[in-house]
């Protein structure tokens, strides 16, 4: 049990980290076009 719960909080952990460095990368390619333009 408690290792059906680990597994399942380290992908909820991969997927929240990979959601978060999404975001920061679209953020990034939007400020790097902008400066560009």
């Amino acid at each position: 049990m408690f290792f059906i719960f680990f597994i399942l909080s380290g992908v909820l952990f991969l997927s929240f980290c990979l959601w978060i460095h999404s975001i920061c990368v679209i953020h990034h390619l939007n400020t790097f076009s902008g400066t560009i333009i």
